[in-house]
């Protein structure tokens, strides 16, 4: 058994991807962008606000990338709240040549998105990874087939909902009480359909997914520090 420690909601994504190097591994847009010195490469933080699932994604995340192994630059940038700000910092990770967004929170990512396919529909290469439901539609060019959305850290709702009504229907459903599902109950994941996964990462991140649910992964509440990351 390995302990990752490593936040639930982001790991299937960041470690998946992320182990994987898979700017070089996925489909639709080309390019590299450009890393920071010392680093292979760039990666944009965008989080909405301080609340605690979003610093617990945002960590996750970061722990995923220190298990990569890769050489990574991380420019952590909190949006306070606004849709203006979060449209601007995504701008200015774009203009600085990120090679990858994370946008922490659904409605953050909205700012992130505009951002991105207004650089892609001009021939610029950025990645955005979204947030809470399948964000592929989002991340839509204007050709209607290409998307700047690599994947999505999606909450489950419908695989929640199915996993406590079975539980109610075979009498172990405790009631009154806080339930915290995860990856086994099916409540976290990527999207089923992934068109910017190449065949090499979706293998992997089912891989990851498979490791986390049978228990050879575990997963910590945890908390690292990010400083040394920014």
């Amino acid at each position: 058994m390995k302990d990752i420690t490593i936040s639930r909601r982001s790991l299937l994504v960041s470690a998946g991807l992320l182990a994987l190097a898979p700017l070089a591994g996925c489909g639709g847009n080309s390019g590299s962008g450009s890393a920071a010195a010392g680093s292979d490469y760039t990666i944009g933080v965008l989080q909405l606000t301080e609340h605690s699932a979003l610093d617990a994604a945002n960590d996750g995340f970061v722990k995923a990338i220190k298990e990569s192994g890769l050489k990574v630059k991380i420019d952590q940038k909190n949006a306070q709240n606004d849709q203006s700000t979060c449209k601007s910092i995504a701008d200015k990770f774009v203009g600085d040549g990120v090679n990858l967004i994370y946008a922490a929170a659904g409605s953050t990512s909205l700012g992130a998105f505009n951002e991105a396919k207004t650089r892609a529909e001009n021939g610029e290469s950025v990645w955005v990874i979204g947030c809470d439901s399948d964000q592929f539609d989002d991340g839509l060019l204007s050709d209607g087939k290409t998307s700047v959305t690599m994947t999505t850290t999606m909450k489950q709702v419908g695989n929640s909902a199915y996993y406590v009504i079975g539980q109610y229907l075979d009498g172990t459903y405790p009631g009154g009480e806080y339930l915290v599902l995860d990856v086994a109950s099916g409540a976290l994941g990527c999207p089923e359909v992934n068109p910017n996964f190449s065949d090499e990462t979706q293998k992997l991140v089912d891989e990851m997914t498979e490791k986390i649910a049978s228990g050879e992964y575990v997963v910590s509440k945890d908390m690292v520090d990010v400083s040394a990351w920014n």
